[in-house]
């Protein structure tokens, strides 16, 4: 094809090398979706975060949020783990949380109440261009 025989073998042993990591890749993906390992996993991460090993306090409170709770379908329970740590497979649970997501949602979670203060209070007589009093 390019005139070099060494230069074919290269081209054509990388393009094996190639498909043949997509394969794998593919068939460990597919076996990932079968058990819900990274589901399972993600589950006892939060759970060892937030010091609920049964899942029925924060982590409950966490999964049920409007945030994550469209994340999956159904209903968080905290039975669902099953023998040796891991769930059933068909389980519902979400891989992967979003970041945002997740702060936001913990953030609801312990201070609900909590408002983030403005950069500074709009001020309608402040036209002038001075510094609120308290402010510098």
């Amino acid at each position: 094809m390019f005139g070099s025989e060494i230069l074919d073998i290269v081209i054509g042993k990388a393009f094996i090398f190639l498909l043949l990591s997509l394969l794998c890749s593919a068939v460990k993906e597919a076996f990932e979706a079968w058990t819900k390992n990274r589901a399972s996993d993600l589950e006892n991460g939060i759970r060892m975060l937030l010091h609920d090993p049964d899942g029925s306090a924060l982590a409950n409170r966490l999964y049920n949020h409007p945030l994550v709770y469209g994340l999956f379908q159904g209903e968080y329970e905290s039975g669902e783990i099953k023998e040796n740590g891991n769930y059933q497979r068909g389980s519902n649970l979400p891989s992967y949380i979003p970041t945002m997501p997740f702060a936001l949602a913990l953030m609801d979670i312990i201070a609900p109440n909590v408002s983030t203060p403005s950069a500074a209070p709009t001020d309608a007589s402040n036209t002038a261009g001075v510094a609120p009093s308290g402010y510098c």
